[in-house]
């Protein structure tokens, strides 16, 4: 009745740790991701879409490097240059940080760059770097009974 094999494979996939059957949540995850990558190749084509895409900072970089198999030439240039001039100012607003963190411009004025390590975390791992608990401070409460 049963498959001798089936029950090597759930031990095995046991002990290392790897799932038997595939997670439906990255499942659905990966099928929505993939179609939010054909609907941008469809529309970034039109120069107005494509000037709202720049406008609103485009992909994560995880996605942008993946998108260029998947879309066409126009949209890949526009998804590519977008990623490449988010890494550049991304790259100056953390010099920006590390400079003013120097003691000889200590009374220069912060600005955005205060934020930079946040927004590299976001720039590089998307969106939900922002609900992370690396970002949520603990409650005072929690940490005074710890």
């Amino acid at each position: 009745l049963l498959w001798p094999a089936a029950s090597v494979e759930r031990a095995v996939a046991r002990a290392t740790g790897q799932r038997i059957h595939p997670c439906v949540a990255c499942g659905v995850m990966a099928g929505a991701a993939g179609r939010t990558l054909d609907l941008a190749g469809a529309l970034l084509v039109a120069a107005p879409a494509a000037e709202r895409y720049r406008a609103s900072g485009g992909f994560c970089l995880g996605h942008a490097a993946r998108s260029p198999a998947l879309l066409g030439p126009e949209p890949r240039s526009v998804v590519l240059a977008t990623a490449r001039t988010r890494v550049a100012r991304q790259l100056w607003e953390l010099d920006e940080a590390v400079r003013k963190s120097s003691w000889s411009v200590r009374y220069e004025p912060r600005g955005p760059e205060t934020r930079a390590w946040i927004d590299a975390l976001v720039l590089v791992h998307g969106d939900q770097v922002r609900s992370a608990k690396l970002l949520t401070p603990e409650p005072r409460e929690r940490v005074a009974a710890a």
